[in-house]
């Protein structure tokens, strides 16, 4: 497990520090929260998710150069804030850390903020590390589903409100260095020579010169050290051409400005943090959800939340026959190659996982394989983990620690094509079914997170 902290981002201008809470979250205790908060940081940084969501506080404050937002709640809370910050356009000025109250809280745990609600008497501490806490990257991924049929109503009913039709994908970001280019920057920067790169053949000046070309309206000027972490540049979907006329196709970028979308393609998408999952873990969690959304006095706090999944885990195991999974996986490594997995019959569920933990905290990476050997799990490598599991019963011993995952690959791209009539499909924690389709995931501009390095 990757335990090492990646390098921190600083600035000498004064933190200024919001937070916003989900009064849904922790059984209850959102006022308490909002009230110590209140207390805390004043009235005109505290914000309640349920009036207008993120947006009208990060709005507010984002002319602040050092912002520090503190997202109280759940695994969802957290990605709802993320992904304002980043529709928003404030990725090189706002950080945030969090404060758990949700029944997973694996980002929490990832950035060293615990695995549950630390109580409303250890808030004023965690907000304390927070203004001085180092800000570090976290990778952050959208996903585009295309169908290759009109959708039914009843599909489109089932999405949650995070998937949304989509007109315009937003910009992709590659972080994975193509070996090729690594050669013609150290052939003529450190030996100063004329050489072109055997896989290139392009001087790193017009490599420089095309890539600024490419790169018009991307999010933000981009800086020579952004254009030396530049990987192949990726190809949309059959259904998504892009304009690459005026770049040569053997260039490498790292940014893919962003994309129109067809008024002929119906592409829906979203942004996720955690993971992406298909198959009967999602089968498992689609019916915890039904219940909790029916009777929500059941489902009052963190406890009552885990029970209530291992007695679903359990009776899927003893009663329900885990849906057949009928899907393909392709995905691309460092270099820009993509390939297909081959992916055994007895497998039932695909997790592509962005965390060290799933599922509370589990370790499902699995060990290396005659297949696949990978590296350690990490929150800012640029890539996700493919993951297989093999049966309920499976996924039962992993949520209980006695097992592990099935390790498949580590990609910086995935598209996952679904075949079957219907698969589960779950996506940090919300849960739907789908149709025959394709998701195709790719990496964003990493966001900016606060890491509590302390014990205490």
């Amino acid at each position: 497990m990757d335990t090492k902290v990646p390098e921190s981002v600083s600035s000498n201008d004064e933190p200024v520090v919001i937070a916003f809470v989900n009064y849904h979250s922790g059984g209850k205790t959102g006022q308490q929260i909002a009230t110590e908060l209140t207390r805390l940081l004043g009235q005109d940084r505290v914000f309640n998710l349920a009036e207008g969501g993120p947006r009208p506080g990060l709005e507010k404050w984002r002319h602040v150069p050092n912002l520090r937002v503190v997202a109280c709640g759940g695994d969802g809370t957290v990605n709802w804030v993320l992904a304002s910050i980043h529709q928003l356009g404030m990725v090189e000025t706002a950080s945030a850390g969090i404060i758990p109250l949700g029944t997973g809280n694996d980002a929490s745990r990832a950035f060293g903020w615990g695995f549950k609600f630390p109580g409303v008497s250890g808030i004023a501490k965690n907000v304390k590390k927070m203004k001085t806490s180092p800000v570090v990257p976290f990778d952050r991924w959208h996903v585009a589903i295309s169908h290759p049929r009109p959708l039914s109503a009843v599909t489109v009913d089932q999405y949650p409100p995070s998937i949304r039709q989509i007109k315009k994908l937003p910009p992709f970001s590659y972080n994975a260095i193509l070996q090729a280019f690594t050669n013609a920057d150290n052939t003529n920067i450190s030996n100063n020579t004329d050489k072109k790169s055997n896989n290139t053949d392009v001087e790193l000046d017009n490599f420089k010169a095309a890539t600024q070309n490419l790169l018009v309206g991307s999010p933000r000027p981009i800086e020579m050290k952004d254009q030396k972490e530049a990987v192949i540049m990726s190809d949309l979907s059959s259904v998504l051409p892009m304009n690459t006329s005026t770049i040569p196709n053997d260039k490498i970028v790292k940014f893919i400005p962003e994309q129109d979308v067809p008024d002929t393609v119906d592409l829906f998408g979203t942004e996720w943090n955690n993971y992406l999952s298909f198959g009967v873990d999602a089968q498992i969690e689609w019916g915890f959800h039904n219940c909790r959304e029916n009777y929500r006095g059941c489902f009052c706090c963190r406890i009552c939340n885990m029970a209530w999944m291992g007695c679903y885990g359990l009776c899927a195991f003893c009663c329900c026959q885990a849906l057949t999974l009928d899907i393909t996986v392709e995905v691309r490594d460092r270099e820009g190659k993509w390939s297909t997995l081959t992916i055994p019959n007895n497998v039932r569920a695909i997790v592509l996982l962005n965390l060290p933990t799933y599922a509370a905290g589990r370790d499902i990476w699995g060990k290396p394989t005659s297949k696949y050997v990978g590296s350690d799990p990490s929150t800012s490598d640029g890539l996700v983990e493919v993951i297989g599991v093999v049966s309920t019963f499976h996924l039962i011993r992993m949520t209980m620690e006695c097992s592990k995952g099935l390790r498949l690959a580590q990609a910086c791209e995935v598209k996952v094509h679904l075949n079957s009539p219907r698969i589960y499909v779950q996506m940090d924690g919300e849960p739907w079914l789908d149709e025959p389709s394709t998701y195709h995931v790719r990496p964003l501009r990493q966001l900016q997170m606060l890491r509590n390095n302390s014990e205490n």
